[in-house]
C-alpha cells in the first residue's frame, strides 16, 4: 500500500536527554589509550570581522555592531517572545532592544499582516541621545520559533537607507555579517547539538494511521587540545539505538577545520562562530557535503 509522509521539526533537548540516558547503559568504557593532554581554554580571540565589501563587524554585549560607510546596523540577540511582547511585537522589541537610544520625533508604523505586510517593521526620525545627531531607523523583528531577533539600521536619511536596503530581504540577509574567525585555541572544550524529528505515515487510499518514526540525535565535538579532538554521536530511533564515536587530529585556521579520524578519513570544514547573548555558535560546514553543517554550543 502507498503511503503519503507528513514531517515535522522540533527540537527537544528534555526528550533527548531521557532517551540517550536510558540507551546509553550498554556503552563500553572509553579506552584509556585515546587520553590526550588537555590544552586550557583561555578566550576567544576574534571580536571584529572586516568584510571584504566594506562592512564590519563588532561583538558587543547585547547585539553585533555592523558598519559601512555611515551606515550602521546591530542584530540584536534574540529573545523569547513572552505574552507581553506578543501584544505588539514591533514596539515592544523596539522599546526593549533600541527605544532608550533616542528621542523619536516622528513614527512611521505599518500594521502587520501576514498576506499584505509580513512584517513587523518601522520607522522613525530620531534624534540620537548620547550624540544629538538627527538619524533615520529602521527597526524589523523577525520571529522564529518563538525567539525575536531585531533587525536596527541607522541612516542619515531615508534615501540613504533606501539606496542601500530597497528590500526587506536585504535587511535580513545582514545576519549573515554575524561571523567571526577562529584563533588557535578557541576551540578547546566540548561542544554539543542535539535535535529530534518525528514523522507521521498516512494509507493514501484509506487515510489511517500508519504509525511514527522518531529519531533523536546528539553530536558532541571535544576538543581535548589545539590538535587533538574525538567525537561522540549518538541517536535514538524507533529503528534502534545508534553510537559513533572518532578520535583524531585537527587543524584550525581562522575560517577552516580539517580533521582527520582514526581511519585516516579527511573531513574539510567551513568554520566560524554566530555571536549569541553570553556566548558563541560554533559552525561546521563540511565543504564536500554541504548537507552536512553542525550547529553547536560550548558546554564546558
Amino acid at each position: 500500500m502507498k503511503t503519503i509522509l507528513l514531517s515535522a521539526r522540533f527540537l527537544t533537548f528534555m526528550f533527548l536527554t531521557s532517551l540517550l540516558f536510558l540507551s546509553c547503559k550498554k556503552d563500553k568504557p572509553a579506552d584509556p589509550n585515546d587520553v590526550e593532554v588537555p590544552g586550557v581554554f583561555t578566550g576567544y580571540s576574534y571580536f571584529v570581522t572586516n568584510f571584504n565589501d566594506g562592512w564590519n563587524a563588532t561583538l558587543k554585549n547585547d547585539f553585533v555592531e555592523l558598519s559601512n560607510v555611515g551606515t550602521t546596523v546591530l542584530i540584536h540577540y534574540g529573545v523569547t517572545l513572552t505574552d507581553e511582547l506578543r501584544l505588539d511585537i514591533v514596539n515592544n522589541c523596539w522599546t526593549l532592544f533600541s527605544g532608550g537610544r533616542y528621542v523619536v520625533n516622528n513614527l512611521y508604523s505599518y500594521n502587520y499582516s501576514a498576506s499584505s505586510f509580513p512584517y513587523y517593521y518601522l520607522q522613525a526620525d530620531v534624534t540620537v541621545i548620547a550624540s544629538g545627531e538627527p538619524k533615520f531607523v529602521s527597526f524589523l523583528v523577525q520571529t522564529v520559533n518563538g525567539v525575536a531577533y531585531g533587525y536596527e539600521v541607522i541612516s542619515n536619511s531615508s534615501a540613504e537607507f533606501q539606496q542601500i536596503f530597497p528590500t526587506m530581504e536585504a535587511i535580513q540577509n545582514m545576519s549573515g555579517y554575524n561571523k567571526f574567525a577562529l584563533g588557535a585555541n578557541d576551540l578547546i572544550g566540548t561542544w554539543q547539538e542535539g535535535s529530534g524529528s518525528f514523522t507521521q505515515y498516512y494509507y493514501v487510499v484509506s487515510g489511517n494511521y500508519a504509525g511514527m518514526n522518531i529519531v533523536v540525535s546528539n553530536l558532541k565535538y571535544m576538543f581535548v587540545n589545539s590538535t587533538a579532538y574525538n567525537t561522540d554521536a549518538k541517536s535514538v530511533s524507533s529503528g534502534g539505538y545508534q553510537h559513533e564515536k572518532e578520535i583524531g587530529k585537527y587543524v584550525a585556521n581562522t575560517w577552516d577545520v580539517s580533521t582527520t579520524d582514526q581511519n585516516g578519513k579527511v573531513s574539510d570544514f567551513n568554520a566560524w562562530f554566530e555571536a549569541v547573548k553570553g556566548g558563541r555558535i560554533l559552525h561546521l560546514w563540511n565543504k564536500k557535503f554541504t548537507g552536512e553543517h553542525y550547529q553547536l554550543g560550548r558546554l564546558k
